[in-house]
This record gives structure tokens, C-alpha cells and sequence, in this order.
């Protein structure tokens, strides 16, 4: 075992609550590693403090005091709808805008100097080559993986609120 690994397990070797199985690694490591001794006497003497503390018993009445003291539960769910609804409309418009959104991106590579180590961007095509037909169905995929959102998240919200 290596270090990290013994002292994940050094409070509980320092409350013997480890197992046979568990405590012969440890010591086995404890025994070429100085750091981890020295780890394990620090415990050992807070785990000893610990349990010579007196242990106080609550008056009579405290658990229900502290209950009525707590809000009452209301069951919150995060509900982001709207921003399920503006997905497709934000893929759409980040679709018909790209050419302004690269050439933009190209713009603060080049102000940033950077352009020289990205030589082969890709060129956006001009929408004028593209048929409306092919301009229709990216965002009406947009708008349906939207929708698909908004029902996933309807779901999700239902079960977590008939849970609640």
C-alpha cells in the first residue's frame, strides 16, 4: 500500500474498526514509513481524547423543539423550462449567424495572434449555396431536440416533485 492509501485508512486503524484483512497492509507500511507513524500517533492521541469526553444527554423536549423550529418542507424543484424553450431558438440563430460568429472568432484570433498556429480553418459555406430545403431541417432538428428537452425536463420534474 502507499502512503495515501494507509492514511485514508489511519483514523479508522486508530479506532481499531478495521478488519484483519484491512489492518495487516496498514501494518506492513507502518512499519518502513515514518511519516505515516507519526500520522498515526497524532490520531491515536485525539481518538484517546475523544473518547474520555463526557457524553451529554439532551433535555427532555429538544428533539421536538429543534423539529418545530425547522421550516416546513416544501418540495423545490429547479424547473428551467424556459431555457429548455430557448435552445432551438438559440440553434437556430447561432446556425444563421455563423458566418458572422466565425468570421468574429477568426477576428479575436487574429487581435490575439493565434491565427498563425490555426492555418486550416475550415471556411463556412455561403447560405446562398444551400436549397431551403436543406436550410429548413437544421432548425426544425433545433426546435425537436428543443422539445425533446422540454419533455425530458417535464419528466424529470414530475417524478422529483411526486417523489418529494
Amino acid at each position: 500500500m502507499n502512503c495515501t492509501q494507509v492514511r485514508s485508512l489511519l483514523q479508522d486503524y486508530a479506532a481499531r474498526e478495521l478488519n484483519p484483512e484491512q489492518q495487516r497492509p496498514v501494518d506492513e507500511h507502518l512499519l518502513t514509513c515514518p511519516e505515516c507513524r507519526d500520522e498515526l500517533a497524532l490520531l491515536t492521541v485525539i481518538v484517546a481524547n475523544l473518547n474520555r469526553q463526557p457524553v451529554s444527554e439532551p433535555r427532555p423536549g429538544f428533539s421536538s423543539r429543534v423539529m418545530a423550529a425547522l421550516p416546513p418542507n416544501q418540495a423545490k424543484v429547479f424547473n428551467p423550462w424556459w431555457s429548455m424553450l430557448a435552445l432551438p431558438v438559440l440553434a437556430g440563430a447561432a446556425y444563421f449567424f455563423r458566418a458572422a460568429l466565425t468570421g468574429g472568432f477568426r477576428a479575436a484570433l487574429h487581435w490575439l495572434g493565434l491565427d498563425r498556429s490555426l492555418p486550416n480553418v475550415p471556411q463556412v459555406p455561403n447560405l446562398g449555396s444551400f436549397s431551403p430545403q436543406q436550410l429548413a431541417i437544421v432548425p426544425l432538428a433545433a426546435i425537436g431536440f428543443g422539445l425533446a428537452l422540454v419533455v425530458a425536463t417535464a419528466i424529470l420534474g414530475w417524478r422529483l416533485y411526486s417523489e418529494g
